[in-house]
C-alpha cells in the first residue's frame, strides 16, 4: 500500500522532478572545494631528486663498467657481474623506501662509490696489480653489507608496524 501511494505520489510530481537540472561542473567544483588537498613537505621533493641522482649515477657507473670491462681483470670482470645486478636491485628497493633511510647512509653510500672510482684508476695504472681487485671487490661487497642492513631495518620497522595494528 505504502509504495503504491509513493509510485502515484511520483508519477504526479514527476514534471517537478524532471524540471530541475544540475550543471555537472559546477557540483564537481562544489565537490572539489570540499577535498582538502595533501600538503607535502618540500624535503620530500628533495629526497626523491636525491635517490633518482643515485639512481642515475649508479646506471652511470654500470655503463662504464660495461665499456671497461674488456680491459678488467677476469676476477674483477666476473665479480663486478655479480655485484651489480644484485646492488642494483637492493637499492632499487632501498629508494622505494627513501622515506626511513637516514642521509647519512646515502653519504656513505656515495663516499663508497667514490672510492670505487679512485680504485679503478689506480687500476688503470696497473692492470694486474691484484691488491686494487681485491680492493675493489671488498667495496663491492660493503656496499652490498650496508644495502642488506638497510633493508633489515625496513623489514623490521615494517614488522613492527603490522604488529602495533595488531594483524
Amino acid at each position: 500500500m505504502t509504495e503504491d501511494l509513493f509510485k502515484n505520489f511520483v508519477e504526479e510530481n514527476r514534471v517537478d522532478f524532471e524540471s530541475y537540472q544540475q550543471d555537472s561542473q559546477e557540483m564537481w567544483m562544489e565537490i572539489q572545494k570540499g577535498i582538502e588537498q595533501p600538503v607535502r613537505p618540500l624535503w620530500q621533493s628533495w629526497v626523491k631528486v636525491a635517490a633518482a641522482l643515485v639512481i642515475l649515477a649508479f646506471s652511470a657507473t654500470g655503463v662504464l663498467i660495461h665499456q671497461q670491462q674488456g680491459r678488467l681483470p677476469l676476477e674483477l670482470r666476473e665479480a663486478e657481474n655479480h655485484y651489480y645486478t644484485i646492488i642494483a636491485t637492493k637499492l632499487e628497493i632501498v629508494n622505494e623506501n627513501h622515506d626511513e633511510v637516514d642521509d647519512l647512509i646515502w653519504e656513505d653510500l656515495d663516499l663508497l662509490d667514490q672510492a670505487y672510482a679512485e680504485l679503478k684508476r689506480d687500476l688503470k695504472e696497473k692492470v694486474d696489480n691484484e691488491e686494487v681487485v681485491q680492493a675493489m671487490i671488498e667495496n663491492y661487497r660493503a656496499k652490498l653489507e650496508i644495502l642488506d642492513q638497510i633493508l633489515d631495518e625496513i623489514e623490521n620497522k615494517e614488522d613492527e608496524t603490522v604488529e602495533g595494528l595488531g594483524i
